[in-house]
């Protein structure tokens, strides 16, 4: 989207600078330049899978991961300011850096930890809210999730921010932090007093 917005910036610069007319049939040929643009650059954003590890290619960067490296995944959800275009992303949560296990996280710790992890993809609607027409947006999903499948990474809950990690079972995982939950919330309606007068 930042990169669209530049791009359309510049080919306005471009346009007014040749000394061309600003009537409104003006926004025509620049909004081709912005759409092919945003198509070479979704060409270009791509996944790669190996037996080794994974490796982002965007535009601008590629960045790969050993499979050792990947603890797990988690679904996060980037709110806009264009309504209905609250895209979610699917990230690669890093081995160090996941959040600890069966402890209880507000809102906004897990946020941090999922800020950590590096985006896999993004999607306009998860799949089981695409409808026909979203069909070849569901099998994108699908053939990245089903390859993150296959090298041991459980599917991300379709709860956003909750963690799905390698090796620890989700049910589990939830009741030691529901336990976690109750007893910070006892600790603090009955804090302990050290003082030794009591």
């Amino acid at each position: 989207m930042v990169g669209d917005l530049g791009v359309f910036s510049i080919a306005c610069g471009v346009w007014f600078g040749a000394g061309l007319t600003g009537s409104g049939w003006a926004v025509l040929p620049l909004f081709c330049v912005t759409a092919l643009a945003h198509a070479i650059q979704m060409a270009l954003v791509n996944v790669r899978f190996d037996d080794a590890g994974i490796t982002i290619i965007r535009p601008w960067s590629r960045r790969r991961f050993d499979w050792a490296q990947v603890a797990g995944l988690v679904l996060t959800r980037r709110t806009t300011a264009t309504p209905g275009s609250d895209p979610y992303m699917l990230r690669l949560v890093l081995t160090g850096h996941e959040p600890p296990y069966g402890r209880y996280l507000t809102m906004s710790e897990r946020e941090r930890y999922a800020r950590q992890a590096p985006v896999v993809m993004r999607m306009d609607t998860l799949a089981r809210d695409l409808g026909y027409r979203g069909r070849r947006a569901a099998e994108c999903q699908e053939r990245v999730l089903a390859e993150l499948e296959r090298r041991g990474l459980a599917r991300p809950s379709p709860r956003l921010l909750e963690f799905r990690i390698r090796g620890q079972d989700p049910q589990e995982a939830e009741r030691a932090i529901a336990a976690d939950f109750i007893r910070q919330r006892d600790a603090a309606r009955n804090p302990q007093n050290d003082d030794p007068a009591w």
